[in-house]
Parts: C-alpha cells; structure tokens; sequence
C-alpha cells in the first residue's frame, strides 16, 4: 500500500467529523530496500512525534502510519550501495479522465528548471539552453520540446519533453544564475477539448479569453487552493502545472469542472 500523496494525517481516526488535521502526505513511495511504502509528510509537532502512531483516512479504509527518524534503514552502514535495490518512481497521475468536453490527460515525464537570473545574463542563457528566454509578462517561447514560461521579472519555468538535461546547458552557459531542478517537484496535467477554459475556471479566476489569454500565454495562478502555472499550448488545450503533492486534488477538481463543462 502507497499512501495517496496529499492526503491527510489525524491523530485519532475516530474523531467526529469534520476532523483536526496534524499535517498531509507530501510524497510517498514504494522501498524495495525496507520491503514496504515509505512516505514524507509535514505533520504538526513532527520531532516530538518520533514513534507515535498516526492515521490517515481515505475514502475505503483509514490507514495506521508510525513517524519515524530520518534515518530508519540501515542506521549502523552494514549494507553497502551494491546490496541496495534502486527505488522506482512512481507516476503521480496515470489514467485519463475528464468528458467528452474537456479531456483530462496526465502529462509524460518531463525534465523542469526554476531558473532565476538577471537581465544581462539572459542571452547567454538563452544561447545555451537553446530557446530565448522571454522578457515580457505572461508570454513564453519554445523550441521544439523545449520551453520557456515568464513567471515573474527575473523568473523562468523551462521545462523540456524529451527530458533534456537542463541543469547541465545552463551550467554550460559560464553566466551568474540560479537554477533548481525540479524536474520531480512538478507534475502537469493536459486539459484539451471545446470545454478547456470551463474545465480550468472551475477553480481559477483567470480570464481565459482568447483575446485576453492566447495561444502561448501563461501565468502563475491559482487552482482551489493549490498553486500551478498555467500555459495556453493551443485555442482549445492548456497545461497545467503543479506540485507533485498535490497533483490528486488538482485533478480531481479539474475533473468536476471537465463534467460541469459538458453540460
């Protein structure tokens, strides 16, 4: 069992409802070394929680969790880095969903930069990562399956679909930057279909108007109450970025406003 990431911790499952939340499931996965699911979570009070046990309820069954130290496998080093199985990633998002109106589609796997950097660094940048970083706000630029989204005056999310090193082409640019992977951070979800822009305002203020948000716009907004970055890639399609912890409550909202959309 891998616990849903997002989902939330309580200290007594029998509580009436609605519950006292300590914290949530910020990412989870499956250990071939320790022989079972392990998870990272923020949880109120954490260090003085040290071999507690706690819940997390979902929508089946309520799951008992233990918070453990930082350090539960092989705290004395026996085992060596060859004896060590390679943890697998597990995709956040993996079936389609949505209507026939605004189609909901989990985005591959792509490699992604936070990239901070002054202006007279950028064409150096530019030249290495080999698309020209916007300078304008709400616009973006691409090249082939490289892009490159403006998110603030010094701000960039490039991201690229053949899962590029992106870190290494901006190191190779010998200028003065920040930039962070996370490439694992993110996850992003397609929202196609006549219904797009409904499906999308479900949860988000925007005006998605053409006129106001055409193809190549995007901006760093709000989803419910989560943050994503949205990207216009065509008239009738978007991708919608957001943090792989709460990628759940993103697309199941986005699938109640892909069902709204289709009527």
């Amino acid at each position: 069992m891998v616990l849903e990431e997002g989902a939330q911790i309580v200290a007594d499952p029998n509580q009436p409802k609605p519950m006292t939340m300590l914290g949530h499931v910020t990412s989870s996965y499956w250990s071939e070394n320790c022989g079972r699911s392990i998870a990272l979570a923020m949880v109120a009070g954490g260090r003085e929680r040290l071999g507690q046990t706690l819940y997390v309820p979902m929508t089946d069954r309520t799951i008992a969790v233990e918070v453990s130290d930082m350090v539960f496998f092989d705290k004395e080093g026996a085992a060596s880095m060859a004896d060590q199985a390679i943890a697998s990633r597990r995709a956040a998002l993996t079936s389609r969903g949505g209507s026939a109106e605004a189609i909901l589609t989990p985005a591959p796997a792509a490699t992604r930069i936070s990239l901070r950097a002054g202006a007279d660094a950028l064409p150096a940048l530019s030249a290495a990562l080999g698309v020209t970083l916007p300078t304008r706000p709400k616009t973006s630029a691409s090249s082939g399956q490289r892009h490159a989204l403006w998110i603030g005056p010094d701000e960039w999310l490039v991201f690229d679909e053949s899962e590029a090193d992106l870190m290494g082409a901006a190191a190779s640019s010998g200028t003065l930057h920040s930039a962070v992977d996370i490439s694992h951070r993110n996850v992003a979800v397609i929202v196609s279909g006549p219904g797009a822009d409904v499906a999308i305002n479900s949860g988000c203020p925007q005006d998605l108007s053409p006129a106001i948000f055409p193809v190549g716009a995007c901006s760093r907004t709000i989803f419910g109450k989560a943050e994503i970055i949205l990207f216009r890639t065509a008239e009738d399609q978007f991708r919608v970025e957001c943090w792989r912890s709460f990628s759940p409550f993103v697309f199941g909202l986005l699938s109640e406003g892909a069902a709204d959309a289709s009527h």
